[in-house]
């Protein structure tokens, strides 16, 4: 969405948005280990029929990989300021 200048767009201070975005990054992450260990470990058999393995795994092991490079991102890419 396009913001033309002083429409009050600079309302949020750039350190929350990079704060913001960081712990939803890493809260992702999180998860997405949590999903691959929860497929290696075996646990109770869930009621439902289970995607294949090795499909959420390489799923989650690419999402876990690509967390990383989008905080990266997210504390040095331009922000769309100046």
């Amino acid at each position: 969405m396009a913001s033309a200048p002083g429409n009050g767009s600079n309302i949020v201070p750039g350190w929350m948005n990079i704060t913001t975005g960081s712990l939803l990054v890493l809260f992702s992450a999180f998860f997405f280990v949590v999903a691959v260990s929860h497929e290696v470990v075996a646990g109770t058999p869930p009621d439902t029929r289970r995607s294949p393995s090795p499909l959420l795994i390489i799923a989650n092991g690419f999402l876990t990989l690509v967390a990383p490079a989008a905080l990266r991102s997210i504390w040095f890419g331009r922000t769309g300021g100046d």
